[in-house]
């Protein structure tokens, strides 16, 4: 009796190891799949618009410049929203989680902030560029203003996920580890000073904590200055109206 126990035990773990594989995985595929369907439903309306093969050529040379607007507005404006969005679940989280809990997750997230605002960047320069050779600066200063301000928003996302932000996960991984030493319960917010006023280690760890998050934090700061510029020259363009 005891041993079917035992095995029944064992299968409801190993069905939700299963599930719990299946949903971190298609999440990211679930995206990406969504993505792919965009793009390919946008491209099969611009194509099929046309009967001949000679006026969807036409039609697509004619809606390039649009094409390539619209993807600027859609990467950028997706990179402003993760942005958003990391700081207002972090504030959440930060008050919902236990401190372990929210390390976790925090690891988890950071990374792909990181390379979001890499890749989003990145295609956001690509397509202004494009849009705005360097030729049409000295006519259009706006556009010298854009590409300095996504080129900044790029450089911060590759300092942060390059050094800032793997260091700063480890420095709090490290706390966590000294925490479970010190026997200190686990609880939402951070530890009471009161319990780790005579360790010397954990105010060591915390002090490096501090200037690596401060420094990761300025330099979100600094990249929501750049979007906030590359938004005001958009504005200004009046590409909304």
């Amino acid at each position: 009796m005891q041993q079917t126990t035992t095995i029944q035990t064992q299968e409801k773990m190993e069905r939700r190891r299963k599930i719990s594989a299946h949903n971190i995985f298609p999440s990211h595929n679930g995206a990406l799949s969504h993505v792919v369907a965009f793009v390919a439903t946008l491209g099969f309306v611009i194509y099929s618009s046309s009967d001949s093969k000679e006026k969807k050529e036409s039609f697509i040379r004619k809606h390039l410049d649009s094409t390539i607007n619209f993807i600027h507005l859609l990467t950028f404006a997706t990179w402003v929203g993760i942005q958003v969005w990391v700081q207002v679940s972090g504030f959440t989280m930060f008050k919902t989680l236990t401190r372990s809990a929210f390390a976790q997750v925090q690891s988890r997230i950071f990374p792909m902030y990181f390379i979001s605002g890499i890749i989003m960047s990145t295609i956001s320069l690509f397509t202004h560029l494009y849009m705005n050779p360097v030729k049409s600066w000295q006519e259009d200063s706006l556009s010298l203003y854009q590409a300095l301000s996504i080129s900044v928003s790029l450089l911060c996302s590759l300092v942060n996920y390059f050094y800032l932000g793997p260091e700063t996960i480890r420095m709090v991984q490290i706390r966590a580890q000294r925490v479970k030493f010190l026997g200190i319960e686990d609880g939402v917010g951070p530890v009471s000073p009161k319990l780790v006023e005579h360790d010397f280690t954990y105010r060591e760890i915390k002090q490096r904590f501090i200037k690596m998050h401060a420094a990761c934090s300025m330099v979100n700061v600094i990249c929501y200055g750049a979007c906030g510029v590359n938004l005001w020259c958009l504005a200004s363009k009046q590409v909304l109206c």
